[in-house]
Formats: structure tokens, C-alpha cells, sequence
């Protein structure tokens, strides 16, 4: 079931006071994934003109800095310890799922989570300076945008909230880990990230929701756009938009040209919205639009 975030709750004894985020219409408790209400499956089953649906990655993709990496570069591990982790990811066999879980705990034993909160709220991560016209371009087409995320949900709403407020965040389909608060209260070394899918070796396969919304609506095209090693679950699902973001090792792009995966590199959303354009009104084909890293050198 493809599940929202747009309301939050969990049959819990343990809630956290997140005092921080008074803006929010919701009151946001941390549990496990089985308790974010689901959104009516209809939601997804609309028909458009040209039935295409968009997926994304959210960190490092939809905003311009990803706020695992901001948090575990600054309170965590630090750079080099992460990057030697992802490297390993990509070439010694480690999974995404252990990489991961060892980088937040690393943070977990610094900080709370809801120092955690208040450090990402106020880190001024932005939002990639297409993205918002890319989503309004999208409702105006009748186009799904499906947020898939490999970070915790709690994490996701603060920035998406603070990006472009609660009410158009509240609409968005979110699908994301969580939080795991081992019983405390979220205090220094009684928290860590709870994996949508704990059998998985990304903790949160992101193909299964893309799967599942093809078998639910077939005839579908559907796109995914991300940047790092997370999404190479779903590199081989959907039509693929590749983030190249400077500083980041763009390790989702090396993977594609290695194993010879079609893909299109962007630096803006404002890139993709143009391909998206094209292909809605059939003038330019998937097989013209995936040109590579160096991105729309042939239609753009």
C-alpha cells in the first residue's frame, strides 16, 4: 500500500514533544511504518492524457543538500568516514541498509532526535530552484509525483513543511523509513532509523512502490528521479533522471554508466520538466530523452 504522511499517527505509549515544529497542522508521533495512514489507493489510479507518473528521491535530489549527510557529516561519523561507507556500498559488497543504519546511529549517540529536528529545521536546506514550478506543472498536467525516501519521515515533513508549507505538503505522497525509538524517549542513544524494509539490503526498496503502482496502472510511464547510492533500487524500474549535484561523488550516475543503464543527468528540475513536457505531448521519445550524464545535449 502506498502510504502518506500527510497525517501521523501511532498507537504508542512513547511520544515525542516536538515543540519545534509549531507550524505544523498535525501532531507528529514516532512509530513504527505500519501506523502513517495509507492514502486511498484511487489517489493513485487517476487517468491523465498521457498516463505518465512521477517518482523521486527526495535528499539531495528534490532540495539542494541531503539532510542525512548534513547531519552525519556535522554530528555524526563526519565526510570521509560516510564516503569510505558508500564507496564500500559500491564496491566491497556493503549494504546500503547496514551503511545507513551505522552513519545515523553515529549520530543518535550525539545528539537526540529532537536536537536533530531542530538542527536540520534550521540548516537552510533549500529546495532545488525548479522543483516547486516542476510541481505545480505536474498537478496542472493531472501527473502523480510519488516523494520515495530512504531518510525518516519525521525529517522529511520539517523541511518539505518549511519549503513550501503545510498545506501543499500535507497533499504529497510520501513514502519513506522511520524512526525507531528503541523504547525511549529519543534521547541520545535510544533512537536510530527504522527500515521500511528490514529484509532488504537498501532498507527501503524503492522498486516495490513503483512496482506496485505499474500493476495497479498498467499502460503507465513512469519516471524516477534521484542521485545516490538509495535509489539503485529503482534504477532499473522507471525512466530514469539522474541528479548530478556537485560534491556529492554523483555515485547513482558512475552505477548507471556501469552497468549500462539508460538515464538522463540533470542539474535543475526545470531540465526535467522540459523532458517531461516533450514526452507528455509526444514529441520526443524515452529512447531520445536518455542521453547521459552530460544531460538534453540532443533535445534539450
Amino acid at each position: 500500500m502506498l502510504a502518506s504522511i500527510g497525517h501521523v499517527t501511532a498507537p504508542l505509549k512513547t511520544r515525542i514533544n516536538l515543540a519545534i515544529i509549531e507550524s505544523f497542522p498535525i501532531d507528529l508521533y514516532l512509530g513504527s511504518l505500519s501506523a502513517v495512514k495509507a492514502v486511498p489507493s484511487k489517489k493513485l489510479e487517476l487517468k491523465n492524457p498521457a498516463i505518465l507518473a512521477f517518482f523521486s528521491d527526495f535528499d539531495g535530489t528534490i532540495t539542494d543538500e541531503d539532510s542525512n549527510d548534513f547531519m552525519i557529516d556535522n554530528f555524526g561519523m563526519g565526510r570521509p568516514a560516510r564516503r569510505e561507507l558508500l564507496l564500500k556500498c559500491l564496491h566491497e559488497g556493503l549494504t546500503f541498509r547496514e551503511a545507513f543504519r551505522a552513519m545515523i546511529d553515529s549520530v543518535a549517540q550525539n545528539k537526540s532526535f529532537t536536537e536533530c529536528c531542530e538542527l536540520v529545521r534550521a540548516a537552510n536546506i533549500k529546495l532545488d530552484p525548479g522543483f516547486k514550478d516542476f510541481y505545480l506543472y505536474l498537478k496542472s498536467k493531472g501527473i502523480p509525483l510519488v516523494i520515495l525516501s530512504s531518510g525518516m519521515s519525521p525529517i522529511i515533513r520539517i523541511i518539505i513543511s518549511n519549503l513550501i508549507g503545510d498545506e501543499e505538503a500535507a497533499q504529497l505522497t510520501i513514502i519513506a523509513n522511520d524512526v525507531d525509538l528503541r523504547g525511549g524517549d529519543g534521547s541520545p542513544g535510544t533512537w536510530g532509523v527504522q527500515f521500511r524494509h528490514p529484509e532488504s539490503p537498501f532498507g527501503h526498496n524503492k522498486d516495490v512502490a513503483i512496482s506496485e503502482f505499474r500493476e495497479k496502472n498498467p499502460g503507465y510511464t513512469i519516471f524516477f528521479s534521484g542521485d545516490g547510492i538509495s535509489d539503485l533500487s529503482a534504477s532499473r524500474s522507471a525512466t530514469l533522471f539522474v541528479k548530478m549535484r556537485e560534491g556529492s561523488g554523483d555515485d547513482l550516475a558512475a552505477h548507471c554508466e556501469k552497468e549500462n543503464i539508460p538515464f538522463e543527468g540533470f542539474r535543475s528540475f526545470r531540465e526535467v520538466q522540459r523532458g517531461v513536457d516533450a514526452v507528455f505531448d509526444n514529441t520526443l521519445t524515452l529512447e531520445k530523452l536518455c542521453t547521459g550524464r552530460n544531460g538534453h545535449a540532443e533535445w534539450y
